[in-house]
């Protein structure tokens, strides 16, 4: 039952942003790494697309660890994305990538070249981001200006982090005219209002 539960909510996060209605057929390519890859997600969504009457057709590629940057030298991912005819590609990034205030940004120009390179594959596709969720204890990490007057460490619980994450894959979806599939928001609300359920791996 709580695995269950769990799929249900992420893949309920993932359909809203695809806007399946009744009796549609959409095509996306999921590119990413094991947050998207472990349980096999884009199965799972185009298996919650089917049971409403549905059909999602999807491919993916999912190498553990990997940035977006990498997908863009990635033969395999480029090779998806120009078969084309995709109505959503879903991107997600390495999980850390977009945690940091001071060098989210760094990642940007690879998320403009990836929409770029989709965009010119497929004129009707719509780039999507899979915002992701932050780790159970929260992070610690080397702060320097200009985000913090004088370098020092930072501590963030899981909801600082999880925050942050959340607001730069938005910062990412506005500068490109992008959905974002808040899977992270969708995470936390499970975290707050039902802490039985275990979401993480030991």
């Amino acid at each position: 039952m709580k695995n269950l539960t769990f799929y249900t909510v992420i893949v309920v996060a993932f359909l809203s942003p695809l806007h399946l209605s009744a009796q549609s057929l959409k095509k996306a390519l999921f590119l990413g790494n094991s947050y998207t890859g472990v349980n096999d997600l884009p199965k799972l969504v185009s298996d919650a697309a089917a049971s409403a009457g549905d059909t999602l057709i999807f491919d993916s590629n999912t190498p553990g660890g990997y940035y977006i940057s990498q997908h863009l030298t990635n033969q395999a991912s480029m090779a998806k994305v120009a078969a084309g005819n995709w109505d959503n590609v879903i991107l997600q990034d390495q999980s850390m990538a977009l945690a940091y205030p001071s060098t989210f940004m760094n990642f940007l120009v690879y998320s403009v070249k990836m929409d770029s390179t989709i965009k010119a594959q497929n004129r009707c596709a719509q780039t999507m981001f899979y915002a992701t969720w932050g780790r159970k204890p929260g992070d610690t990490y080397y702060c320097t200006p200009p985000e913090c007057d004088t370098s020092r460490w930072i501590t963030r619980t899981y909801y600082e982090m999880d925050s942050a994450i959340g607001s730069h894959y938005k910062v990412f979806a506005d500068t490109l005219k992008a959905s974002v599939s808040p899977v992270g928001t969708v995470w936390r609300y499970i975290r707050r209002n039902y802490p039985g359920i275990e979401l993480y791996q030991p």
